[in-house]
């Protein structure tokens, strides 16, 4: 079951219920019942890599280790719950003394967090269905941040009934952004440019490379799915 329109063969995806599709609206490949598989092809943006080592890079929903003096935490909690300690929704720098410092206050509900492959980029998901944006923040020697532009806006994928919000995401040695978003996986360029989506058909929450680092595993509600890729994830 291959995608029909020219492009390069990136992925083989197999999980209990799926739903593929390129950037494009009119080239879909669905299979949604049993233990199926399927492929997908995206533009020739994506090449196959080989395995280099580097240091590790991992970017999970509630810490980032990445630079080895600093780690980055964000505040899950909802603002309806009764037992919250802060006023507002952060991400916050924990440095190696475990001093801890609030670096970005202006977001509604920030949520996944992944670097760049060079580590100058912090880009932070908002799970906000009004605000529903992927951030980018440049990142300094000294640990802050500067000033945050809208990386990708999703809010009309949300207002289109999609489910799922951005969430957790993972970034590919190219720069390539994988996150969770409405609908299911959006792949993103490092300039923003929508590469490709992996539609789940669920409220998809996170993402992960893992294997030798071509394989993209995907949390869908009620799924674990994953995805053969012919990229490599950040770290590997």
């Amino acid at each position: 079951n291959s995608v029909t329109r020219p492009g390069r063969r990136v992925a083989r995806m197999t999980g209990l219920r799926h739903r593929i599709t390129n950037s494009s609206p009119s080239t879909t490949n669905d299979c949604s019942s049993g233990f199926t598989s399927a492929r997908m092809r995206l533009t020739p943006h994506f090449r196959k890599l080989k395995r280099s080592p580097t240091k590790w890079l991992a970017a999970a929903s509630s810490i980032v280790p990445a630079c080895p003096n600093f780690q980055y935490r964000d505040d899950l909690q909802k603002e309806t719950d009764r037992s919250r300690e802060t006023p507002l929704f952060g991400v916050y720098r924990v440095d190696k003394t475990g001093k801890t410092t609030l670096i970005i206050e202006d977001l509604t509900r920030p949520n996944g967090l992944a670097f760049s492959p060079d580590e100058k980029t912090l880009y932070v998901a908002q799970s906000d269905p009004n605000r529903a944006y992927l951030m980018a923040y440049p990142v300094f020697v000294d640990g802050n941040v500067g000033k945050g532009k809208i990386f990708y806006d999703m809010t009309s994928m949300v207002k289109q009934g999609l489910k799922g919000l951005p969430d957790g995401l993972k970034i590919d040695k190219k720069g390539n952004v994988f996150t969770t978003g409405p609908g299911g996986i959006l792949i993103l360029s490092p300039e923003a440019k929508l590469l490709g989506r992996i539609e789940t058909g669920e409220a998809t929450a996170n993402c992960a490379f893992g294997n030798d680092g071509s394989v993209l595993y995907i949390t869908a509600d009620m799924y674990l799915l994953k995805v053969q890729t012919q990229t490599i994830g950040n770290g590997f």
